[in-house]
């Protein structure tokens, strides 16, 4: 019925879905768009959570029909977030900046934001004849628009033209704000508001001077963001990680980005914030997280046995094909404390780089996804078998 409802599109003469119209006529790959259609909801069964258990089962079908490996990224990634688009027009505000940069880092291209909207369209209109109404699909525009502008235009107008971002700077702060825009990853414009990016050249600036950054943003319901700033050294993330758990910080979501010339700005969420704090705690934090980065040793946490739990399974694949010099390591697990130093440790002890990671958990699932390099390329067939033996060991025990 969702692939129904797509092909009326085509010749509909609705004028409320004539936006949905045009949009579909003008993707390049139709083919693709039906197919994580077929396959959006393989992993109903499992009830909750079920687009991760979806693209975990998509993994294995891909590989049978042998889609080159652009196609097989899109279906993979439209399957896994079919619901986010409606998730976040329906429970978030749509014109918030956070909002549009997270959800545009998620999507990243103007195609795969057609496809997702377009699933959403099929997906709810499946549901029953009225489940599409005008008052969402009014949200579901807005969240479309504002995130097509922000990648449409994320580093050009920041850069190129009048009232950019860089014109808000005095004059002689504005070369080096350039310098910093130039120095950091399409990934990390995309997924950074412009108040963000002003906060973190301040970081930047400070990291370069003194080799350490770091600030802490306090945020609603005991959730904090801790944003580090240094140069990228080998097994840099584990040492982070590693200091945090032993502080007994809950790690529930986290961001990597890699400068072109080695700087990192690391971006992590901790949940027992309220819990944690203590007068002059931040202090704390930042001496100790310097002596962590700028040392050669890491903390260690406290060991911790995973919660028993019938439903979330440990399930690591490494794609070796999708990115010219780069691996993907993606792990589903249950979450404790000190698990992202395990897997850290893990990828530090196997001789390869993280280079960039996104970290979630949620209910209790940690959702994982590492790009590293060994020697500056990918990462060998002998290492991706010993990183797997690795992580599935640590994992599971």
């Amino acid at each position: 019925m969702a692939i129904r409802n797509l092909e009326r599109l085509r010749t509909t003469t609705v004028k409320g879905l004539a936006d949905l119209k045009d949009i579909l006529q003008g993707m390049e790959q139709v083919d693709v768009l039906f197919l994580s259609i077929l396959f959006h909801d393989i992993g109903k069964a499992i009830g909750r959570h079920h687009e991760e258990e979806g693209y975990k089962r998509l993994k294995s079908l891909m590989e049978r029909f042998r889609f080159e490996p652009r196609k097989r990224n899109r279906i993979e990634l439209l399957v896994r977030n079919h619901i986010l688009m409606s998730r976040l027009a329906m429970t978030r505000e749509v014109s918030d900046p956070d909002v549009i940069a997270a959800f545009a880092e998620t999507v990243g291209d103007s195609e795969n934001l057609k496809a997702i909207y377009l699933i959403t369209y099929a997906d709810m209109s499946a549901v029953n004849p009225h489940f599409w109404t005008a008052w969402k699909a009014s949200l579901l525009r807005e969240l479309y628009d504002n995130t097509d502008r922000y990648i449409a235009g994320y580093r050009q107008t920041r850069t190129k033209k009048p009232g950019s971002i860089v014109a808000s700077f005095p004059r002689r702060e504005q070369p080096a704000f350039s310098a910093f825009i130039e120095e950091m990853t399409d990934r990390y414009l995309i997924a950074t508001t412009d108040a963000g990016l002003k906060e973190d050249f301040q970081l930047f600036t400070r990291a370069t001077e003194k080799g350490f950054s770091m600030r802490i943003d306090s945020k609603n319901d005991s959730v904090a963001d801790i944003i580090i700033c240094t140069m990228d050294s080998p097994g840099l993330f584990s040492r982070i990680v590693g200091y945090l758990s032993m502080k007994r910080l809950n790690i529930v979501h986290g961001r990597i980005f890699t400068g072109k010339t080695g700087r990192v700005i690391d971006k992590i969420s901790v949940c027992n914030w309220n819990d944690f704090w203590w007068d002059g705690c931040e202090q704390d934090l930042a001496d100790g997280l310097e002596t962590a980065v700028l040392g050669s040793k890491s903390s260690e946490p406290v060991p911790q046995k995973s919660a028993a739990h019938d439903l979330y399974g440990v399930f690591i694949d490494i794609d070796n094909e999708s990115m010219t010099s780069l691996s993907i390591i993606e792990i589903f697990c249950p979450d404790r404390i000190g698990l992202l130093y395990d897997i850290s440790q893990v990828l530090y002890a196997g001789g390869v780089n993280i280079i960039s990671a996104r970290i979630n958990t949620e209910a209790g699932l940690a959702q994982d996804v590492f790009m590293v390099q060994e020697h500056e390329g990918k990462a060998s067939a002998f290492t991706v078998h010993e990183l797997l033996n690795g992580l599935w060991n640590t994992l599971k025990n």
